[in-house]
């Protein structure tokens, strides 16, 4: 086993269809490659700060620009956790630190001094994670029409937080926002892009091109 797990990063804004994806992806991975041990992280839900954020999110218990450097530091943590894990050769990740960096550089109201210095901030722990850790990882962008996604994640949650009221318009942030960073950060070798629309892919279609990815690096 290599002494890192390689990480496949599923990012998109709610609704997309990540949950689904990952649960066919690790199907397909475990019947077709049973030697390759497979888990699943949710980078949000893995730490204590990460649970303490969302709940503070849904309370309003914080202003914007202190959920936002929660939901910053509570991925750098998760990601540094995850990253830690030992008994699995592959781990498929619920969001990635791009997420995060959508919330910043697209938030409607942060100033523009704040929000340059919160992704200023952002640049600098991202590189620092990378260099320091060194690991392989693939990110894998979904997108949907906002008001498709909107419409799917009001059915698939009990609770909206204060972010996700504000509805398509949220969407359209998340995305350009999701844009912005793959445009910036990712190279061709470590994306893939798909959409997830019902006229798309399927998600074992899907699937089956991550799966084909990491054949071609050697991953399985």
């Amino acid at each position: 086993m290599k002494n890192k797990p390689f990480v496949i990063f599923i990012d998109g804004a709610d609704g997309v269809g990540k949950s689904t994806l990952t649960k066919t992806l690790v199907s397909m991975l475990s019947n077709n490659h049973p030697d390759v041990k497979v888990g699943t992280y949710d980078i949000m839900r893995s730490t204590d700060a990460g649970g303490f954020i969302r709940s503070a999110m849904i309370n309003e218990e914080l202003d914007e620009t202190l959920r936002y450097n929660g939901f910053m530091y509570g991925v750098f943590y998760g990601l540094k956790k995850l990253y830690k894990t030992k008994d699995r050769d592959i781990i498929i990740c619920d969001r990635s630190q791009a997420t995060t960096y959508a919330y910043n550089i697209c938030a409607p109201d942060m100033s523009a001094t704040i929000k340059n210095a919160q992704v200023t901030l952002f640049d600098d722990l991202n590189t620092k994670f990378f260099v320091n850790h060194g690991h392989q990882f693939l990110n894998v962008h979904l997108h949907v029409d906002p008001e498709t996604a909107f419409t799917r994640m009001k059915n698939s949650r009990e609770n909206l937080d204060v972010i996700e009221q504000r509805g398509v318009p949220f969407q359209e942030q998340v995305e350009r926002g999701l844009q912005s960073y793959f445009n910036k950060h990712a190279g061709q070798a470590s994306l893939l892009r798909f959409h997830t629309g019902s006229d798309s892919a399927t998600p074992e279609e899907i699937s089956a091109d991550i799966i084909h990815h990491l054949k071609h690096r050697n991953v399985v």
